[in-house]
C-alpha cells in the first residue's frame, strides 16, 4: 500500500514565492481564485497518493491552505478525489504537541518567521524579532487564558503592532477553520515524530557538491550542517538556518542573494527528506536545477521498461478542469488508480492507464495547444545504486520527471549523458518506500 506522501511544495516559504505579486504575497480572498496551476498541483498530488502528510506549519502558514479555508468549503473546490477519503480531508497533519492549537503556541514562542501574511520581508522579520523579545511562554499562556487559544495568539500578534487588524483577523479566521475541522474529525492530526539525524539527507542531496558564486555563500554553505543551526536539544532548526541566510538576502550583491536562494532550496530538500524518513512517508519534490550529477547518476540506472508517460502540461489541464470534469475523470480512473495505490511497484501499468486516460481527455476537451510532448515518469530498482535512493537500507521507487520530450519515441534513448547538466530543467521526483526490504 502506498504511504502518505510528504512534499515541500506546501512549504509556506515556497507558497509565498509561488503566489508572490509585486512586493507582497498574493493572499487570495477565496478558494475560487486559486490559480489553475495550483489546483493542478493539488489534483496531481491527489492522484499520486490518497493521503498526504503535512506539517502543522505548512497548514497554519501556507498561502494555499489559507485560501482553501476561506470563501467556500474546500470539498466544493474539487481538488481532491471525491471517493478516496470519505468525510475527511486527505491530509494528516503532524503537530507540535497534541493539536493545532499547541502548534500555534509553539510558532509564536520559537519565534516563527511567518511567510503567508500580507507584509514584506522587513515587516515579517520585525514581527519575528518582537515576538522573540516579548512572547515568553508565560505571556503566551496569559493571552490564551484570557481570550482562548486562537483569539489569544491572534491578539498577541496584533499587539506586536506590525500587522494590520484586518490581516490579524484573516489569520484568525483561517486558524479557526482548521481547528474546527480538527475538532470535528474532518482533519486528522497527530504528534510529529522527532526530526532525527539529517546527515544522510545532506549526503543524498549532494550538499557538498553545490556550486555557489560567492565567498559569502560558500561560507554560509559550510556553516549550515554544523552546530550553529541546532537548538539547545541538538535539533536542526530552520529558523537558525534562516538567520545564517539573512545577511545574504539583505546583501546588495545579486550573486549573494542568488546563492541564498540556492542554499535555501537545497536545505529545504534535506529538511523535508529527513522529516519524511522520520514519518515513514513517501517523499515528493520538484526542482528546476541540477546542482550536481546526483540526478544523472540516478537516472542512468532507470529500467526503460519501467516508465510511465503522461502528456506534457498535464498539470495545467488538471487545473483547468471544472469540478464536474474532475469528478468524472477520477470516477473513470478509479479502478486503475486504486490498483496503483495498493501496489505502486507491481501495478505500475495501472498508473499508466491513468496517464493514457488523461491523454485522451486532453485530446478531446482541452483548449490548450497540443505541444506533441510528454512527461516521463520512471521507476528505478532499489538495487540500482541510483543516488535518488533514500538510503542503502530502504531505497525506493522514484519517479524522475521532466519535459524531456525527445525520449518519448524510444524510451531506450533515455541517456542523461546527452544533457547539458548546467541548464535549468523542471523535474518532479516521488520516492516510495518499498514494503519489502529486499525489493
Amino acid at each position: 500500500m502506498i504511504q502518505q506522501m510528504l512534499t515541500p511544495w506546501y512549504d509556506s516559504t515556497q507558497q509565498r514565492d509561488l503566489l508572490l505579486q509585486g512586493g507582497h504575497p498574493a493572499i487570495l480572498a477565496t478558494a475560487r481564485d486559486l490559480d489553475p496551476l495550483v489546483i493542478g498541483q493539488l489534483r496531481w498530488d491527489a492522484l499520486r497518493s490518497p493521503d498526504r502528510k503535512q506539517m502543522a506549519a505548512q497548514l497554519l502558514d501556507g498561502s494555499v491552505f489559507h485560501s482553501l479555508s476561506q470563501g467556500r468549503a474546500i470539498e466544493k473546490l474539487g481538488v481532491f478525489l471525491p471517493y478516496s477519503s470519505g468525510s475527511r480531508y486527505p491530509f494528516h497533519i503532524a503537530t507540535i504537541g497534541d493539536n493545532l492549537e499547541s502548534s500555534l503556541r509553539d510558532m509564536v514562542s520559537r519565534p516563527f518567521l511567518f511567510s503567508s501574511v500580507a507584509a514584506n520581508y522587513w515587516e515579517r522579520s520585525e514581527l519575528q524579532a518582537r515576538l522573540k523579545g516579548r512572547a515568553t511562554p508565560e505571556l503566551v499562556e496569559a493571552y490564551c487564558a484570557q481570550d482562548g487559544p486562537i483569539d489569544g495568539i491572534v491578539g498577541l500578534i496584533r499587539d506586536m503592532n506590525v500587522l494590520s487588524a484586518e490581516e490579524c483577523n484573516r489569520l484568525g479566521r483561517s486558524w479557526k477553520f482548521w481547528s474546527k475541522a480538527e475538532d470535528d474529525g474532518i482533519l486528522t492530526t497527530g504528534r510529529a515524530r522527532p526530526y532525527g539525524d539529517d546527515a544522510l539527507s545532506f549526503q543524498l542531496e549532494g550538499w557538498d557538491g553545490i556550486e555557489l558564486k560567492t565567498h559569502a555563500g560558500r561560507y554560509v554553505h559550510g556553516m549550515i550542517p554544523g552546530d550553529l543551526t541546532r537548538d539547545e536539544n541538538g535539533t536542526r532548526r530552520r529558523s537558525l538556518v534562516w538567520q545564517l541566510l539573512d545577511p545574504l538576502y539583505r546583501s546588495a550583491d545579486a550573486d549573494e542573494r542568488e546563492d541564498a536562494d540556492i542554499l535555501r532550496a537545497q536545505f529545504d530538500r534535506c529538511y523535508y527528506r529527513t522529516i519524511a524518513s522520520a514519518e515513514e512517508s513517501s517523499f515528493s519534490y520538484t526542482g528546476d536545477r541540477l546542482y550536481t550529477g546526483r540526478l544523472k547518476d540516478a537516472l542512468d540506472n532507470i529500467d526503460p521498461h519501467r516508465m510511465v508517460i503522461f502528456p506534457h502540461d498535464f498539470k495545467a489541464h488538471l487545473g483547468h478542469m471544472t469540478q464536474t470534469q474532475w469528478a468524472d475523470f477520477t470516477e473513470r480512473v478509479q479502478i486503475p488508480l486504486h490498483q496503483w495505490w495498493e501496489d505502486p511497484w507491481g501495478n505500475l501499468d495501472s498508473f499508466q492507464e491513468v496517464g493514457d486516460r488523461l491523454r485522451r481527455d486532453i485530446a478531446d476537451n482541452s483548449t490548450l495547444p497540443d505541444s506533441g510532448k510528454a512527461t516521463v515518469f520512471s521507476v528505478i530498482a532499489s538495487g540500482g545504486g541510483g543516488a535518488a535512493a533514500l538510503s542503502a537500507t530502504n531505497p525506493l521507487a522514484a519517479f524522475a520527471v521532466g519535459a524531456i520530450t525527445y525520449i518519448v519515441t524510444d524510451p531506450a534513448l533515455y541517456l542523461l549523458r546527452k544533457w547539458n547538466l548546467r541548464r535549468k530543467l523542471e523535474y518532479d521526483v516521488m520516492e516510495v518506500l518499498p514494503e519489502e526490504p529486499n525489493m
